[in-house]
């Protein structure tokens, strides 16, 4: 899960700061002729993509191509379980090395866990002392007076409210009210939070924080605007003033709340508040912000998606086989796979009379898919079973890789002839070597949970001509 979200958020950040830095320069332009709501909006959809550690992925087509008719008359097959005959296959244990890329995912998670813990316990505590000492002010509804309050600012997620200090002049007050309920409307405290999660997520990424500047900046220009649309020049004044009063007694930021203002504000803010001229809202540039976000998400995934196994749901829960197949049927036995001399599979002939190709279940006695091909996008089937069961080539062929990844963990992978290929992953041991010749039926691995798995599982994709396919045309998959 660690190792899936690191990969999802380096996969995404490249293009994300691109588009953050194209948007900087886009703001530099319109400074002053686009009204600040605009790129608020852009600034929240692009935060809501960068606060998401996830990858979007579109389905691949399955492969379509011919496979040989199975005629009716059963053939009886034995292959034993060996790389050669007579010859059983060593049993060893393949370590898991500890890869660069998983200890940097670890770092990147700790690093997201204690800034998201920090800021927890700050707004938690923030929170604790603000009710304690907060106090209702007379004549108004969800507006209260603290001592822990140093400017004017809205507060709480579910339930707003707008606090004042207890120093406030009462001429100031419908100013300031005016300026925090358009801070409640636009849901610019959601805003602040997803910023939030978005620094967390993104620590390591200097244009994400200041893109969250950006847009604190960009909210405080949007509710003045709203504020003062309309308004003559000696409210302009007025207003002004009270932010300005506002600014002598600000000493901190609050998390998650949208002040009337910092301990300072910057020249634009002033130029902005006696600005008459009509700005304009520019919905086709929050049209276009959105859809490269939606777009590159996707198109990232698809890049991308190859590289990254989606991990089963289900951990150690397996359905021991209880009917045969119609492809394959075997008797239980307490007989441990790796001892056992010979196994039996049933194929069919070919309506010509000739041999058809042999094929065989991976994991016998266990049938239960924790997932099936193209199920939100996999790649392949998982058959759950417990860790050790001894998993078999579904049909022979040379073994074109044996090893360990960060996705896979151990895994094997098959080269069948005529562009069919076959991976098998997330293996706790593996008992062949890169080379070798197996057939169909031969004990190849174990199941395990190495890789990016949070289960014990026989993962099995299929491709032909580099193309995947769904392994259902090939086995019999149960119900």
């Amino acid at each position: 899960m660690v190792i899936r979200n690191f990969e999802a958020v380096l996969a995404v950040t490249p293009w994300l700061c691109a588009l953050i830095a194209v948007l900087f320069a886009v703001r530099r332009m319109c400074d002053g002729r686009v009204r600040a709501r605009t790129f608020r909006v852009i600034w929240f959809v692009v935060a809501v993509r960068a606060a998401l550690p996830v990858q979007f992925t579109l389905p691949q087509a399955p492969a379509s191509f011919d496979l040989p008719e199975w005629g009716d008359k059963p053939v009886t097959v034995f292959r034993t379980a060996s790389g050669a005959a007579g010859e059983v296959l060593p049993v060893t244990e393949t370590a898991a090395p500890v890869s660069l890329h998983a200890v940097l995912a670890f770092v990147w998670a700790a690093v997201a866990a204690g800034l998201a813990l920090v800021y927890a316990v700050r707004w938690l505590m923030f929170v604790i002392r603000l009710y304690r000492t907060r106090s209702p002010m007379p004549g108004y509804v969800k507006v209260y007076t603290s001592p822990k309050a140093d400017v004017p600012f809205a507060f709480g997620l579910l339930h707003p409210a707008v606090y004042l200090p207890e120093t406030a002049e009462p001429d100031d007050v419908p100013y300031i009210l005016e300026h925090e309920m358009r801070h409640i409307r636009a849901g610019d405290l959601w805003l602040q939070a997803v910023l939030l999660a978005a620094q967390c997520v993104q620590w390591f990424n200097p244009l994400v924080h200041i893109m969250a500047r950006m847009a604190r900046r960009d909210m405080e220009l949007a509710c003045d605007e709203a504020v003062l649309e309309h308004r003559a020049m000696a409210y302009r004044i007025r207003y002004a003033q009270t932010v300005l009063n506002a600014m002598r007694t600000a000493r901190r930021k609050t998390l998650l709340a949208a002040p009337l203002c910092g301990h300072r504000a910057n020249k634009v803010r002033w130029r902005e508040m006696f600005n008459l001229s009509r700005k304009k809202k520019a919905g086709a540039l929050v049209a276009a912000a959105c859809t490269t976000v939606l777009l590159a998400s996707l198109l990232m995934g698809c890049n991308t998606a190859s590289g990254t196994e989606r991990s089963v749901s289900e951990s150690g829960s397996v359905s021991p086989y209880s009917a045969p197949l119609e492809l394959g049927a075997q008797e239980e036995t307490e007989e441990s796979p790796q001892s056992a001399q010979a196994e039996q599979i049933t194929v069919s002939e070919e309506t010509n009379g000739e041999a058809a190709d042999e094929v065989y279940w991976p994991v016998p006695d266990y049938t239960y898919l924790a997932t099936r091909f193209m199920q939100g996008g996999h790649r392949g089937i998982e058959i759950c079973a417990p860790s050790g069961t001894a998993i078999f080539a579904v049909q022979g062929g040379t073994v074109t890789f044996s090893g360990y990844n960060d996705s896979f963990g151990n895994h094997v992978e098959i080269d069948c002839g005529d562009g069919l290929a076959m991976l098998y992953a997330h293996c706790s041991e593996l008992y062949v070597t890169e080379g070798q010749s197996v057939a169909t039926g031969d004990l190849i691995a174990a199941v395990g949970a190495t890789g990016m798995a949070s289960g014990n599982q026989c993962h099995l994709e299929m491709t032909r001509d580099g193309i995947l396919f769904d392994p259902g045309a090939i086995l019999t998959l149960p119900d």
